[in-house]
């Protein structure tokens, strides 16, 4: 690979895709153009007109910056993802319902966890004492459990956050 080859198309994927993860991590616009255009020409080492300006060598470079700034955790896996069957979907989106037997053991997985960072950021959970605290309230869907350590219990967290979400906007707008 020479220093002057273009831009790949999955590179260019993997660049917007990690970018509107990392503006909504870190609480930025993640659709203004000149903001992102100043980010990459930054991460580059020179200004760019257009991500498609980039070299494959620059591109690599820049997304390896992006991914130093976000929690490993919220990172998909670069490869492209095989869809779940549908009785796989149905156990992904029922784990954690109030009567629904458990099936589906296992760890959260970073598209969840991303969700659920910006649910928290919607509903005024930024601060970690203060969501802890309402994990820890009679309240709370984990029923007392402040660890996040399962799909069940961050769907139960998530949908919590999405009535909150839902409750407060209809505040708003009246």
């Amino acid at each position: 690979m020479t220093s002057r080859e273009p831009i790949t198309g999955r590179q260019l994927k993997r660049l917007q895709t990690l970018w509107r993860l990392l503006s909504s991590f870190q609480g930025f616009d993640g659709q203004d153009r000149a903001v992102r255009l100043a980010w990459v020409g930054q991460a580059a080492g020179r200004q760019v007109a257009s991500s498609k300006a980039l070299t494959r060598t620059e591109a690599a470079k820049v997304i390896d910056r992006i991914q130093a700034c976000i929690p490993a955790h919220l990172i998909l896996p670069g490869k492209p993802r095989r869809r779940p069957g549908r009785q796989m979907a149905r156990r992904m989106g029922t784990e954690g319902r109030r009567g629904a037997a458990s099936k589906l053991a296992g760890p959260p997985d970073g598209e969840s966890l991303a969700l659920l960072a910006r649910l928290r950021q919607a509903t005024g959970f930024e601060g970690e004492q203060k969501f802890t605290d309402w994990l820890r309230s009679r309240s709370s869907p984990t029923r007392g459990a402040t660890t996040l350590n399962t799909l069940a219990k961050v769907n139960a967290v998530v949908w919590a956050l999405k009535g909150i979400a839902r409750r407060n906007q209809g505040l708003a707008q009246r």
